[in-house]
């Protein structure tokens, strides 16, 4: 865990690549990239279930990453974190992140 920050490593790294990926688009995510995020979510659910999701909505705020994106990437992790399936669209069902 990223004790300064209060946040799993794998969240934390999570929140990085978002960031960057966004800066590149005027601070949005693109759905491709949240497409990784819900695979990711998918298959490393164990890793994502203790992550206050306050706290990692407040990381990506200070990334620089926009409102919007920001309330999409928390209602994505509320539903992993309740045990629902979020569907990625463009990438394959069993990607994630190499972290």
């Amino acid at each position: 865990m990223d004790e300064s920050k209060g946040l799993p490593e794998r969240a934390e790294k999570v929140a990085g690549f978002l960031a960057q990926a966004a800066s590149a688009d005027s601070d949005h995510i693109q759905s491709g990239d949240i497409d990784k995020l819900k695979a990711d979510l998918n298959n490393s659910r164990d890793e994502w279930m203790g992550v206050n999701r306050t706290a990692f909505g407040a990381r990506l705020r200070e990334l620089g990453i926009g409102a919007d994106d920001v309330l999409k990437v928390d209602g994505l992790l509320a539903k992993a974190q309740a045990g629902r399936f979020v569907r990625p669209r463009t990438v394959g069902k069993g990607s994630k992140f190499d972290f």
